[in-house]
């Protein structure tokens, strides 16, 4: 089963790029910053708001949601300055953020509602009631789904989800699911309910709407107290459980479960986000001590580690186009081709153009950035052959590697390729 996720994942087009993190550090009242690249951390980027719950990222700003001041802290995404705060409604407790086109849409857990916030002019322009002690969204066609939990202090009642059309912001649908729907995941046509149940005596299970006709399609009991809910690129969905036992997970397809909480793939899961190439996931632990980020690519295999804050709440990724380790890339008339046979095991060959090879050369690296081979172009050489080994022809093992161009010390290009043993 890995492998044909692994396979799935090269044969997708994607450029390369650099992937930031952003995580909300509750405890601390911090915002961190994870430059996966570098390996740099910064857990001092920001200072963010009282009980900071959610975040967002646009191209230019970080949004956090700080529930204990009930506004929205617009953040610089360069600087990590703070451009202002927007306020929400007295006693709102807002909890969750999405961001569609220029808006942001954000729940008020106390107030039952959900804000639509102007992004230019950084102003709560509408609001509209939806169900009782609403938390997490999604959005997909153009119809915003809301989970509402149905708490009212001392039990949960109904969980509902509120379907919302973003065009005249009314509620077009109220869909019955399980007991504390927390959070919602849009994959394809469908949209993933994750319901916690009590923390007591009722588990979590998983809801599926079907989006055409916005009706539950099927559930999923998964058990333990799962709180959150990400979808792979690949159709795996992934739940990260409340009372930190650890991620879960399990096939959109087939519903078929692949980690349970007996069988966890990860500890904590206060928060997970996933791209084409990684998955991050947050690490609480005790709430009272710095949290740790765990990556992992698409096969489960853990890629490396980072300390953040203490209370780790939230995890956003932000990408943009670079080139690898930030290197300035050369204008001319070199090209560098894709490696054929992609995957591989464990031979394969690289393909370039050059017409000054005087000082050119093919750099290969891992996942992690660490440099595996070296090799030198000379004259009239258009090839070079990788045995899927390192330095020390020792070899190297299963997953993603990058090949670059580089002539004079700067990058003709960068691509990617995949050691499949």
């Amino acid at each position: 089963m890995k492998k044909v996720f692994l396979i799935l994942l090269i044969l997708s087009c994607f450029s390369l790029f650099c992937t930031t993190a952003f995580v909300v550090n509750s405890g601390s009242q911090t915002l961190s910053k994870i430059d996966f690249v570098s390996g740099q951390v910064n857990n001092a980027f920001s200072p963010v708001g009282l009980y900071a719950n959610r975040v967002a990222v646009t191209n230019d700003f970080v949004y956090v949601v700080n529930s204990g001041d009930n506004s929205v802290q617009k953040i610089d995404i360069e600087t990590g300055q703070t451009i202002t705060n927007i306020f929400i409604e007295s006693s709102s407790n807002p909890y969750d953020i999405i961001i569609s086109q220029n808006y942001a849409y954000v729940t008020g857990l106390f107030t039952s509602k959900v804000y639509k916030i102007n992004l230019d002019t950084d102003i709560v322009e509408d609001e509209i009631n939806v169900g009782i002690s609403p938390e997490g969204m999604a959005i997909y066609e153009n119809k915003l789904y809301v989970a509402n939990t149905g708490y009212q202090y001392p039990s949960f009642g109904q969980g509902t989800v509120s379907v919302v059309n973003l065009d005249l912001f009314e509620v077009e649908k109220t869909i019955d699911v399980g007991m504390n729907p927390q959070a919602l995941a849009a994959y394809y046509d469908e949209i993933h309910v994750v319901c916690t149940g009590n923390y007591y005596d009722v588990f979590g299970e998983v809801f599926i709407i079907d989006s055409f006709i916005d009706e539950v399609s099927a559930s999923l009991e998964i058990g333990g107290c799962p709180t959150n809910i990400t979808a792979s690129p690949q159709g795996i969905v992934y739940l990260g459980d409340g009372m930190g036992v650890g991620v879960y997970s399990y096939d959109a397809s087939s519903l078929e479960i692949l980690h349970s909480p007996q069988n966890p793939f990860s500890s904590g899961g206060s928060a997970i986000a996933i791209n084409e190439n990684i998955i991050a996931v947050t690490d609480a632990g005790n709430w009272a001590s710095n949290s740790i980020v765990r990556v992992y690519d698409l096969a489960e295999e853990l890629i490396n580690e980072y300390t953040t804050g203490i209370g780790a709440v939230d995890i956003k990724f932000f990408a943009e186009n670079v080139n690898a380790q930030d290197d300035s890339i050369l204008q001319n008339s070199a090209i560098l081709e894709d490696n054929y046979p992609n995957p591989f095991n464990p031979t394969t060959t690289i393909y370039f153009t050059a017409e000054d090879t005087e000082n050119a050369e093919i750099l290969i690296y891992n996942i992690k950035g660490q440099k595996i081979r070296q090799y030198s172009i000379f004259n009239n050489q258009s090839l070079i052959v990788w045995d899927g080994t390192d330095e020390n022809n020792q070899p190297v093992g299963s997953g993603i590697y990058l090949y670059k161009l580089k002539i004079d010390d700067q990058t003709v290009a960068t691509k990617k390729m995949m050691l499949l043993k």
